[in-house]
């Protein structure tokens, strides 16, 4: 994330979002930045199977890969993964498979304050939560809300994104902030969660502020219940990709679908031969993303959002980049 302290704007211009149901379009949504939700327009797939039918069970083949923007020469051991000021977890349920991401708010370097301290506590907190809790929107309160409580964080902020994918074939989604997920079907991107963002370059995080801090009613302080939550009804072959703004900013959704597409030409029904393809398909993506936010010349996502908000730049954002690939499968 952008290493300021982003301050709130007028409450009067932020928009609160309520949970409800997505049949994913067929529509693509190229991703915007804006201080409201964009509309879209969806066109309406065959309805789900009834849940009183017996379904064959939905498994997940979910991999991650991840690539600091500077490499760290000691790790403390609360983080698992040098993966910059990113974080992640992804943790089978009773129900199914959890995941999600959050990006620290690189600021807070500024006065002491290791940006990842926040952002892994978070993800931990996360996947123990996901372990009791039935929504995406409920792992992210319980989380933040122990965060809060345990007193191991006393100051920072993330965004995050949670997936709670049950084996039913329903998925919940929640997303705070400028990280995103893809969901990808029949060789399309059907589906991308909104940034969600106070103004540009100001998304909505989750912060710890000490009471000592200067200003400290002027910073941002979002809440799980500010994030943007989805359920949605998976198909078998769906492919999700959940990822921080680091790897948005700088990889466009028709260069995402072109580099999955080309990975899972040859892939078969085979879990044996799913699993790598996997693997190696989100290593792609990440490292992809990581040689575009060094090309200084091209007009990358981020860029051409920055010349909409009346800001001269070109060329790629260099940035903490982690991605999770999940595939859905449905056995029979």
């Amino acid at each position: 994330m952008k290493p300021f302290l982003q301050r709130m704007i007028t409450a009067s211009t932020l928009l609160r979002t309520y949970t409800d149901f997505v049949r994913p379009s067929l529509l693509q949504y190229s991703r915007t930045f804006s201080s409201a939700f964009q509309l879209r327009k969806y066109v309406d797939l065959p309805p789900p199977v009834n849940n009183n039918d017996k379904l064959a069970p939905f498994e997940f083949i979910a991999h991650a890969a991840w690539y600091p923007k500077q490499k760290s020469h000691t790790m403390p051991s609360w983080k698992h993964k040098d993966a910059g000021e990113d974080a992640f977890f992804k943790t089978r349920t009773s129900q199914g498979l959890a995941l999600g991401v959050a990006d620290g708010v690189g600021g807070w370097s500024s006065v002491g304050v290791d940006p990842a301290l926040f952002s892994w506590t978070l993800m931990d907190n996360a996947a123990s939560a996901a372990k009791h809790a039935f929504k995406a929107d409920e792992i992210l309160d319980n989380a933040f809300s122990h965060l809060q409580k345990e007193g191991k964080v006393s100051a920072g902020s993330s965004t995050a994104c949670v997936l709670h994918l049950k084996s039913t074939g329903e998925m919940s989604t929640c997303n705070l902030g400028d990280s995103a997920f893809l969901l990808i079907r029949d060789n399309k991107v059907v589906y991308e969660s909104p940034s969600q963002q106070h103004y540009f370059n100001c998304p909505y995080q989750l912060t710890v502020v000490p009471d000592s801090y200067p200003n400290r009613h002027a910073l941002v302080t979002d809440m799980p219940k500010d994030g943007d939550t989805k359920d949605f009804y998976l198909k078998d072959g769906d492919l999700i990709l959940l990822a921080t703004d680091g790897y948005f900013d700088n990889v466009y959704n028709h260069e995402t679908l072109a580099l999955i597409n080309a990975g899972t030409h040859n892939m078969t029904t085979d879990d044996e031969n799913a699993q790598p393809v996997i693997e190696k398909l989100v290593k792609a993506l990440t490292l992809a993303a990581r040689k575009l936010s060094f090309d200084r010349k091209r007009l990358s996502p981020w860029a051409k959002a920055a010349q909409e908000n009346g800001n001269f730049y070109r060329g790629g954002k260099v940035d903490d980049i982690t991605c999770i690939l999940t595939l859905v499968r449905q056995k029979e």
